[in-house]
């Protein structure tokens, strides 16, 4: 059985790509993963966490006035420099999502990893469509072996959106 998507009832989606169409402007695409946008919407762009017009929505070749969750989307944002929007980015409803450096997860490493997390190891970490350089904080251990899980602190090189419940790599 495949589990229902967990709305948290605002529009979120994590920007895949971005580029130009002459004549319309900035074309943002990606997957509706909470909620729904409609045109006319304002949404954020994080994280610069500025404020933009949905201008228009397509999905599937076909121009739809909303989009839900589970939902593959090309929205046409209005005055949107495509300088300010890259992959890794998201849109959200207004005043919904913030930026972090720091984030507590619960992390179970891999049976099949060869070795161990130490403390203050560098790692890549992967949430929605970014992806940022950290450094692991343990706490009352100095290793994470395989096939084991704990609470850590991943202390991000560059600022992330996320929120409680993400799943990371």
């Amino acid at each position: 059985i495949i589990p229902a998507k967990y709305d948290r009832g605002f529009f979120r989606m994590a920007v895949d790509r971005a580029f130009t169409i002459k004549g319309y402007g900035t074309v943002v695409t990606g997957t509706v993963t909470s909620g729904k946008i409609s045109v006319g919407d304002t949404i954020n762009v994080m994280p610069n966490d500025e404020q933009y017009k949905i201008r228009g929505i397509h999905s599937h070749k076909k121009s739809i006035t909303t989009a839900g969750i589970g939902s593959r989307a090309a929205i046409n944002i209005s005055n949107l420099d495509i300088g300010n929007i890259y992959r890794g980015h998201q849109i959200s409803s207004l005043d919904y999502l913030t930026t972090t450096k720091n984030i507590i997860v619960y992390c179970t490493l891999l049976e099949t990893a060869k070795k161990p997390l130490k403390q203050n190891q560098r790692i890549r970490v992967h949430i929605g469509t970014s992806e940022s350089i950290g450094r692991i904080s343990l706490v009352d251990i100095d290793n994470l072996e395989p096939g084991k899980s704990c609470m850590l602190l991943i202390k991000l090189e560059s600022k992330i959106i996320t929120m409680m419940s993400d799943r990371f790599i």
